[in-house]
């Protein structure tokens, strides 16, 4: 019974790693001033529909990742002071660098740095 436990613990441990590393989304958040403070927002990509390794995928993932940060840096001015330009684009920046680094995927970092 103990062995049984000790590999039901071994194969949980090894199915939750594997999940983890295989995750197929990534959350771009951006965040602008405005006179009630700072404004943070997040929108959820998926990307389990794309091979990565594939430069025609790691591209269209980063295309998802632009229209992702620029909703979410951009739908922030509403109901809000304006945020200057430069705040938009710095949040617009950040957003989707952040989210380059949090898939983790070298041929997506490669597109991005272009």
């Amino acid at each position: 019974m103990k062995t049984f436990l000790a590999l039901s613990t071994v194969l949980l441990a090894a199915v939750a790693g594997a999940a983890f590393a295989n995750e197929t989304s990534v959350a771009v958040e951006g965040s602008l001033p405005s006179t009630s403070g700072i404004v943070m927002k997040r929108v959820t990509v998926s990307y389990g529909d794309l091979n990565l390794a594939a430069k025609p995928d790691a591209a269209a993932l980063l295309e998802r990742l632009k229209r992702a940060a620029a909703a979410v840096c951009t739908s922030q001015t509403k109901g809000h002071a304006l945020a200057s330009s430069d705040a938009i684009k710095h949040c617009h920046i950040d957003a989707v660098r952040q989210a380059v680094d949090r898939v983790g995927s070298p041929e997506l970092a490669a597109l991005a740095n272009e």
